[in-house]
């Protein structure tokens, strides 16, 4: 009699530990597949806001008397372009708060800065990374 009983409780014991392992593994994937659904969605929305992030920059000047770049943005993208940074001559300039520009209008920026007389390259970046470079002559 004792040995039936302890084949069944080993039985037991298998299947418990043979369920417990499926469901282990079944909560492991799960969780994974929605990191990666989630991790797509992101992706996907992004990639969607870049391609409806269009800005150019359709005037610019230099102020030697005050040392003042002014910069002309048109947003003629689907969405509100936020304009976050611009770099000149690899030199970061931050906008905080962003530089607001709505959609099919200009928006003026304006960054004090020396520059001395020659070419000068300049891009202009939006808070998502979509840019639009160009160069001065001074």
């Amino acid at each position: 009699m004792r040995r039936g009983v302890s084949e069944i409780i080993s039985a037991l014991l298998m299947i418990l530990i043979a369920a417990s392992l499926g469901v282990t593994i079944y909560l492991f994937f799960t969780i994974q597949f929605s990191t990666e659904v989630s991790n797509l969605t992101n992706l996907y929305e992004y990639r969607n806001d870049v391609l409806a992030t269009k800005f150019k920059v359709t005037w610019s000047y230099y102020l030697s008397t005050n040392n003042t770049l002014v910069i002309y943005v048109y947003n003629y993208g689907d969405k509100v372009v936020e304009i976050d940074s611009v770099y000149i001559d690899g030199d970061r300039y931050v906008f905080d708060p962003p530089t607001r520009v709505l959609v099919d209008e200009v928006e003026k920026l304006t960054i004090m800065v020396s520059l001395d007389s020659g070419f000068h390259d300049i891009r202009v970046v939006s808070d998502i990374g979509v840019g639009y470079e160009f160069s001065i002559s001074i």
